[in-house]
């Protein structure tokens, strides 16, 4: 994963002031939650965001250009989470509907939607 985010990250523009990370087998969440997410950033200078399921956090999760330094330099699968953790304390939480939480990883699951 961190490749892929890597190499999201330097495709950004000098300008980009956020970016979302999800992951695209999250065929559940909404524009709605989206925009929920950019509102709420808007509110506050907490240096990312991120949904919650219940006690659980996952994707998506709105960056600031602040963290995309750490970012790029964490790699691994959890590069994300790791940074995630690195500002628990400053994490601005939105809350999603479990079934956001759904991942589709074959024809037969997209199938079943």
């Amino acid at each position: 994963m961190s490749g892929s985010l890597h190499r999201g990250l330097e495709c950004l523009s000098a300008d980009t002031a956020a970016a979302f990370v999800m992951r695209a087998d999250m065929v559940n969440v909404t524009e709605h939650l989206l925009r929920a997410m950019v509102a709420a950033a808007q509110s506050t200078s907490a240096p990312l965001v991120t949904s919650r399921y219940g006690s659980p956090s996952a994707a998506p999760v709105l960056f600031r250009r602040e963290v995309f330094s750490e970012l790029l330099a964490t790699t691994g699968e959890s590069c994300g989470r790791t940074v995630i953790e690195r500002y628990r304390a400053q994490v601005l939480f939105v809350d999603a509907p479990l079934c956001a939480l759904v991942d589709i990883d074959t024809p037969e699951e997209f199938a079943m939607l």
